[in-house]
């Protein structure tokens, strides 16, 4: 279920969601606000709207500062907004003379799931060395809410949106699974893990954060 308001001017979506355990807002890539919850009233959100205000602007202004991205011409890669031309994507484009914006997408979604599946590997194998922890097993799909996951047995799965950010970031979120290999958890143990291996942890997890998928 969605419902759409206002808060200053900016559009607002609420969606129910039964699963959800938690209450999520973020920044979408054209600028709206989304909450999401199982529960939640549209009054309650507006309070906390209001109480998330200052971080709310601050994303909205950040938001404005980064380079447009315009589907079908370019793509981010590593963090950086590049021409589509400076990548193997483009060919695939050309092929058609018309081509919906859903079907682009779908290039996207395969060029990133590619791209992951050649860089992810050799990133997992470099820290799995320092860490001596090794997963049972590596998956790559496009996940919504989530850049990565460790399941119980040993699996990590990865976002292959991982490829728009930085370099700095995808070895935080791989160093982030790998850690659950050890402590299935968010401990002090946990963190402890991280920081060794990341001793700039704390700021990079603040940064990926604010991130937004753009495709």
């Amino acid at each position: 279920m969605k419902e759409m308001a206002e808060f200053h001017g900016h559009k607002v979506f609420f969606e129910r969601k039964s699963r959800l355990k938690h209450i999520y807002l973020r920044i979408d890539s054209e600028g709206s606000i989304v909450v999401k919850s199982s529960h939640l009233s549209a009054s309650s959100c507006h309070r906390i709207l209001n109480e998330k205000k200052t971080w709310i602007f601050r994303q909205l202004a950040k938001a404005k500062e980064r380079p447009e991205h315009d589907l079908g011409r370019t793509i981010r890669i590593f963090g950086e907004l590049k021409q589509l031309n400076e990548t193997t994507l483009a060919k695939y484009i050309r092929r058609f003379v018309q081509i919906d914006k859903e079907r682009i997408r779908k290039y996207y979604f395969s060029f990133y799931k590619e791209m992951s599946m050649e860089y992810i590997p050799k990133r997992v194998d470099y820290f799995s060395r320092q860490m001596n922890l090794y997963p049972s097993e590596i998956r790559f799909r496009r996940m919504k809410r989530r850049w990565g996951s460790c399941s119980s047995r040993g699996a990590i799965t990865f976002n292959t949106l991982l490829m728009q950010l930085s370099k700095e970031k995808i070895d935080y979120v791989i160093v982030h699974e790998l850690a659950h290999l050890k402590h299935m958890n968010h401990s002090a143990e946990f963190h402890k893990l991280v920081e060794m291996i990341l001793p700039d942890s704390k700021n990079i997890h603040l940064k990926l954060r604010d991130e937004n998928i753009l495709a």
